[in-house]
């Protein structure tokens, strides 16, 4: 988008915000933010995130792609950097004073310093991490009408990476070449463990930040936040349940639609119900390996009128508790979602 066009073509400010990961720094944001601006209405908002995020990892991070990849990000970032530094300039002359924009300039500064130059991470990095960078790119501008199967199968051939899933005593995983990237011992039974562990794999990679390897073992995020193959199936969860409140902004607040937003994100969400004791009725709405909630039915609200008002009650709720989800751990290690 051209600084001329017309104002009410651009995106709404909170519409904007509302894309800002936590773990973006001030200097991130800006780039991302105005690369985001700037293609707003060129491209679909889920395309756009994926490109939005290369273009970070290849300006500040100094990742590479396939040529193809490369020259889309060279022509859609084109000048996006300096108006970048010249927007978050103009933003912090309005909004801060002079003194706080030293000490930002000081510390943005300093950061650079530290930071590892291009050449140093190049340098580290190992052969299959490299491989992983380009995993990574062709999994974040798949067809998004493809299965999580299809777009590993499809960026797994070319890279020529094999991937192998075993469900063992002690959990099912996850490898690629031999590496171990996801590992989660199931607590439930009634869903596809395997499309559940690739589903997870394929977001877990495409939205990573950085990634590390660690005697054959994925790490993802910088230090202190890393977190391993252990906790990639619950982050991957929460993330994806972060995205399918939003997705449910401006829908009605019922299972059907939650249910649809959830498979959208790649999350099989079930309800049904369950006999108990005389002519009570449980219902148990799980997603996966998560516990979403679940609610005893008496007697008088098992008329299909009274269920269907109590089952729209627990979506709404399960939706509410999904925007900041927080997921409770058991000591068999099930997952459950805490209700608001």
């Amino acid at each position: 988008m051209s600084d001329d066009e017309p104002s009410a073509k651009k995106p709404k400010i909170s519409d904007l915000e509302a894309e800002r990961k936590t773990w973006e720094n001030d200097q991130v944001w800006h780039a991302r933010r105005t690369f985001l601006e700037s293609h707003w209405n060129d491209l679909p908002l889920e395309n756009l995130r994926c490109l939005s995020q290369v273009f970070i990892n290849v300006n500040m991070i100094g990742c590479e792609y396939n040529p193809g990849v490369m020259e889309k990000i060279k022509e859609l970032g084109a000048g996006i950097m300096d108006k970048a530094r010249r927007l978050k300039n103009e933003r912090a002359f309005v909004k801060a004073s002079v003194g706080r924009k030293h000490a930002n300039e000081i510390r943005e500064q300093t950061e650079a310093e530290r930071r590892p130059t291009v050449e140093q991470r190049k340098a580290n990095r190992t052969p299959f991490e490299d491989k992983l960078i380009q995993l990574r790119a062709h999994l974040q501008i798949a067809d998004l009408h493809s299965t999580p199967l299809q777009k590993l199968n499809t960026a797994c051939a070319r890279q020529q990476m094999q991937w192998q899933y075993v469900d063992k005593i002690d959990g099912a995983e996850l490898r690629m070449n031999d590496h171990l990237i996801c590992k989660r011992k199931f607590s439930r039974e009634g869903f596809d463990r395997k499309e559940e562990m690739i589903s997870t794999v394929v977001e877990a990679i495409a939205q990573a930040e950085s990634m590390s390897v660690v005697e054959k073992e994925l790490f993802f995020g910088e230090p202190p936040n890393v977190r391993g193959p252990y906790d990639c199936y619950e982050d991957s969860i929460c993330r994806r349940f972060t995205r399918v409140s939003r997705h449910m902004n401006g829908k009605a607040p019922s299972m059907a639609n939650l249910s649809e937003a959830m498979a959208y994100h790649g999350l099989a969400m079930k309800h049904d119900m369950q006999p108990t004791k005389r002519w009570e009725q449980k219902l148990v709405v799980h997603c996966g390996d998560v516990l979403l909630a679940e609610r005893i039915l008496k007697k008088e609200d098992c008329i299909a009128s009274k269920t269907q008002q109590i089952i729209a009650e627990v979506a709404k709720q399960i939706i509410r508790s999904i925007s900041v989800p927080k997921l409770v751990k058991g000591g068999d290690e099930s997952l459950s979602l805490k209700l608001e």
